[in-house]
């Protein structure tokens, strides 16, 4: 995670060296607060700082939130023997937070960022710094004191306790040129160091882009939210490392530092969202807490930063920024533990996910993992741990989603199959002697719930002995629901029209409702049969599905229940003449319901009245391009009688 300490004091922790010689450890005192009797008292080489405490471990404890904020540092170095031009002050290092501080060699005032309170403007960041000095400041070969009066906002001091020692710093006094190009020798340590991460966020950012053009052909949550981690990470890292190393134009760095915030809290947000559908966390309380603490933890950091007096405001910024950091963190552990070992859910993701909280909380304890001696450490356990993490959850996501992918295809071609069934089934209407019948079928899905069906009709076992021949028999339906399982319904009402003998229309839908009774897992089916003979005599029975239409206008018939819903359901018939030349249209409800995706206005009635004298493929294409959301299924049927078409 390489999380930038939050401290001003970060440029305090110097490798103190001269010039021109081998160097050796010198004498670095520090004290808490500000000098009562002004600012040149401490500054003076003459001042008695044998009763500060010493720098012995390369640590400096920080000050607490609720102080002034104020820190002296005494620096007592030997200055070169020779001077190759003008002589300077380097700092090389780098200040990773809101800070002023100002500089003296020998009691004399050097240089100064920021401006200090009562009208306090920290610097953000600050890269290595060079001052000229004065010939009378420094003592050619001698003893010389350098002082640093340091200030920084409150808030920015508490979350670590100790401040470490280690690539922090360096001070210098010597010839300017020298000092010039030993800060471009440090730059460029600097970038070498920081080399191999960099590398691994290009590396990270790209593969995050790369899950983003899968994500396009593999649409899942799982995989859009790490394309997006990894993408927000990298930019993360590199904004605190341009803006702690203060690329940025001190006009900007307010702006910056505030960017970094909101890029972190942007990556934890959606780590949450990862986890939880990695995971498959349904818990709205974990959802809940989650969000909550990494936006007190942004929060606090954001509000710790910017305050400039200490307080009571200050103090609970601080102690909300440490702690929800923390629950955050144990929260989000607790979750990848519990899908380890007891839902045994996602095991490597929740191992790789659970060890960069560990990670986090292991820094909040100040717990140290470098492994290798000097100013760069050679290994980062942390940093090796959560870049291995990283990339085996990024890994995890892509294989997840690869073999979804791979289902999704021969669930695809399952489809196709069950689509293709359905077309075989779900015969194209054709004309028949005296009928001029046509039919349109547009499935919301691969495979739809709709189902038409008509044959010729024949003299069969009717009641009232009614004769059929020459005239033609249709059934249009509605399976409640959509996809595979209403289509499979369909597939079986067509095998049992298909085999059912010529029976008038009230007893077809009593046999369809007794072999669909407990068949249907709580659903149920609109169907509407009509026989229409040779003369034009029709008869229409109608199980809960919507009136047809007659050359525009509703035919009203007795409505029954739908099919599947009681075992004794009993149906009756509506006897309707036709004229020579009249116009049936029968449809189902996705003509009704379609839907404008603006608006959200459905078609409706009004609408589906003025288009059924219109033909199938036009009606249908109607509600479709108004915005279809159900199965759509349109049969029209014009009496042609022989006489009338050879007319």
């Amino acid at each position: 995670m390489r999380r930038l300490l939050p401290t001003a004091l970060c440029m305090l922790a110097f490798t103190a060296t001269g010039q021109q010689g081998p160097h050796q450890p010198l004498d670095i005192r520090y004290h808490l607060g500000d000098d009562p009797n002004g600012k040149l008292g401490w500054a003076n080489p003459d001042f008695d700082d044998s009763g500060w405490p010493i720098q012995t471990d390369g640590s400096f404890p920080l000050t607490p939130a609720h102080s002034d904020g104020f820190v002296w540092v005494r620096i007592h170095m030997q200055g070169p023997a020779v001077f190759e031009g003008p002589p300077a002050l380097a700092l090389l290092g780098r200040v990773n937070a809101p800070a002023v501080q100002e500089f003296f060699v020998n009691g004399v005032p050097v240089g100064q960022y920021g401006t200090f309170p009562p009208h306090a403007s920290p610097r953000i960041a600050v890269r290595e710094m060079l001052f000229s000095l004065p010939s009378q400041a420094v003592k050619v070969g001698g003893a010389n004191t350098v002082a640093i009066r340091s200030w920084s906002t409150p808030g920015q001091t508490e979350l670590n306790k100790i401040l470490r020692a280690g690539r922090n710093g360096a001070i210098r006094i010597g010839s300017q040129d020298i000092l010039q190009a030993e800060m471009q020798a440090d730059r460029a340590t600097a970038l070498l160091a920081e080399m191999p991460y960099f590398l691994l966020d290009v590396l990270l950012a790209l593969l995050g882009v790369a899950m983003l053009l899968l994500w396009r052909f593999s649409p899942s949550q799982e995989l859009l939210f790490c394309a997006l981690w990894l993408i927000v990470m990298p930019v993360y890292v590199a904004s605190v490392y341009l803006s702690a190393g203060g690329f940025f134009p001190p006009q900007l760095a307010a702006a910056a530092f505030s960017g970094v915030i909101v890029i972190q809290a942007a990556g934890m947000g959606i780590n949450v969202e990862l986890t939880r559908s990695v995971l498959q966390i349904r818990s709205p309380a974990f959802r809940i807490a989650a969000h909550a603490f990494w936006v007190l933890f942004n929060l606090g950091e954001f509000l710790a930063a910017v305050r400039t007096q200490p307080g009571l405001f200050t103090d609970t910024a601080v102690y909300c920024e440490q702690w929800a950091l923390g629950l955050f963190n144990s929260l989000m552990l607790c979750a990848s533990l519990g899908a380890f070992f007891v839902l045994r859910r996602s095991r490597t993701f929740a191992a790789a996910n659970g060890f960069i909280n560990i990670i986090v909380l292991l820094q909040l304890a100040n717990v140290s993992s470098a492994l290798g001696n000097g100013p760069v450490p050679a290994i980062s356990l942390w940093s090796a741990g959560f870049y291995a993490s990283t990339f085996a959850i990024a890994f995890t996501v892509i294989a997840g989603a690869l073999r979804a992918w791979r289902s999704a295809r021969e669930l695809r071609a399952e489809f196709d199959a069950a689509r293709d069934v359905q077309a075989r089934l779900i015969a194209p209407a054709a004309d028949l002697p005296g009928f001029k019948i046509e039919g349109a079928y547009q499935p919301a899905k691969e495979v739809g719930g709709d189902f038409f069906f008509v044959r010729a009709g024949n003299k069969g076992a009717y009641q009232d002995n009614r004769d059929l021949d020459g005239g033609a028999f249709v059934v249009v339906g509605d399976v409640s629901g959509k996809g595979l399982r209403a289509a499979l319904t369909v597939s079986a009402i067509m095998g049992a029209l298909r085999t059912m003998p010529d029976l008038e229309p009230a007893r077809i839908l009593v046999a369809l409702n007794r072999g669909l009774i407990g068949q249907l897992g709580g659903g149920f089916v609109t169907c509407c049969a009509v026989t229409i003979s040779a003369n034009g005599t029709a008869f229409f029975a109608n199980a809960g599905h919507l009136q047809p239409y007659c050359n525009g206008k509703e035919v009203t018939l007795d409505c029954g229940l739908p099919l599947g819903i009681l075992p004794d359901a009993q149906f009756t018939e509506t006897r309707v003449r036709l004229a020579p030349t009249d116009r049936l249209t029968l449809i189902t409800d996705g003509i009704l319901e379609a839907r404008d995706p603006t608006s959200g206005e459905l078609f409706g009635f009004d609408r589906t009245q003025a288009i059924t004298t219109k033909p199938a493929e036009a009606i249908a294409q109607a509600a479709q391009a108004f915005g279809q959301e159900d199965d759509i299924t349109v049969l029209t049927l014009a009496f042609t009688p022989l006489e009338v078409a050879h007319a």
